[in-house]
């Protein structure tokens, strides 16, 4: 039985934003009433192929002082009285949507105080009343807001990649965990990425599909650095543009394949009549009979089918696949492999794949491997050399 999405808040949290969304939570401070606390998990009921809703418990708070804690989603630094939720995660900034941007099913927690939201992950802790089903008190849009910045391109149109002076360090590390002068994949290649564990592998999954943010560098996607992108605008970038893998699938246990695969177009409200024919056109190509099987009773090859039938649903640019056949036995990692490179190839889609595998990885027309944080190896440049 593969590893599925269990319901720790953050392991959730990160999941959707893998998909592109942004749910707008937050918390907060002790007050002298002592606020009922509300935690992420309290927020939403079961996730369903029609998205999140509130539970029961939010609306018994309707009209009381509440505190919760997670993660800043609008893409700005601002200072405000008010933190908004939605019932459907949305990549949309409170601070300069219109009223008619939001559904009439959102909640709203009114802050005693003003304070400072700050994007990129940065934990924060608010506490205020909430009101849910309404927005009586909205105030005056920002002027702060870069939301209109760098619009993003077509999805169905093949990504190329140019990496320059990419330096990623952490705390408590004397060396980059990541160091590329410059590194060019252009729009169509088939890249392998592999490299020993602590190589930087790890790292550069993230920095170039913008689930982490380079400090240092350019990270140019067909014309678009989203290393200048807040983190709202990047997971907005890749769920238009990225089909991403992952080795442990991150399927949601209790819905079937389909809806899994249906689940991010659900959310962000994207799921047309095209869309849901080519969930199930896509099932099919991967081999996957019963499209309405629930994801707990497949097998790992299957789970990581759906996986793939996911990442390509709204036709990436690029698709990235990290490990993919790491938790599969022999057959079924050929069998995946040879799945992801004959789908990359029929969607035109530029393909990086990082793997310990050799069986895949030699199968890929170009290999950069990593050691230290450092390419060590291109083939693509000895092929330019000779």
């Amino acid at each position: 039985m593969g590893k599925v999405l269990s319901g720790s808040r953050f392991r959730r949290r990160d999941v959707l934003a893998m998909i592109g969304l942004s749910p707008m939570i937050t918390l907060a401070k002790p007050a002298l009433a002592a606020p009922t606390q509300l935690s992420f998990d309290d927020l939403y009921g079961k996730i369903s192929v029609l998205g999140l809703k509130f539970s029961d418990k939010v609306k018994s708070l309707d009209g009381r002082d509440v505190e919760m804690s997670g993660f800043m989603a609008p893409p700005l630094k601002a200072e405000a009285k008010f933190f908004v939720l939605t019932e459907i995660p949305m990549s949309i900034c409170p601070f300069c949507s219109t009223d008619a941007d939001w559904p009439d099913n959102i909640a709203v927690v009114y802050l005693d105080e003003a304070q400072t939201f700050v994007q990129a992950g940065v934990r924060i802790d608010v506490t205020g009343k909430l009101e849910v089903g309404s927005w009586i008190r909205k105030p005056v849009s920002s002027a702060a807001c870069a939301c209109a910045a760098q619009p993003t391109r077509s999805p169905e149109l093949m990504l190329s990649l140019t990496l320059s002076d990419i330096s990623v360090s952490y705390p408590g590390l004397a060396t980059p965990a990541l160091e590329i002068d410059r590194l060019a994949i252009p729009a169509g290649a088939h890249v392998a990425i592999t490299g020993a564990s602590g190589s930087g592998k790890s790292t550069f999954v993230n920095i170039v599909t913008g689930l982490e943010r380079a400090r240092r560098g350019r990270i140019d996607w067909s014309g678009t650095d989203i290393a200048k992108l807040s983190e709202s605008r990047r997971d907005r970038w890749r769920a238009e543009n990225v089909g991403l893998i992952m080795q442990d699938f991150h399927l949601f246990p209790g819905l079937s394949a389909l809806e899994n695969v249906l689940l991010p177009a659900r959310l962000s409200g994207a799921a047309s009549a095209e869309i849901i024919g080519r969930g199930h056109d896509l099932l099919k190509r991967t081999g996957l009979q019963r499209p309405q099987q629930r994801i707990e009773t497949m097998s790992r090859g299957e789970m990581q089918r759906v996986a793939v039938a996911r990442a390509l649903l709204r036709k990436p640019g690029v698709i990235i696949a990290d490990e993919p056949t790491a938790s599969l036995d022999v057959e079924s990692g050929e069998a995946v492999g040879s799945l992801l490179l004959e789908l990359a190839g029929q969607e035109e889609s530029t393909l990086i794949v990082v793997s310990h595998d050799t069986r895949l990885t030699d199968r890929l027309s170009r290999k950069v491997t990593f050691n230290m944080g450092r390419i060590v190896s291109d083939t693509g440049r000895m092929e330019r050399a000779a």
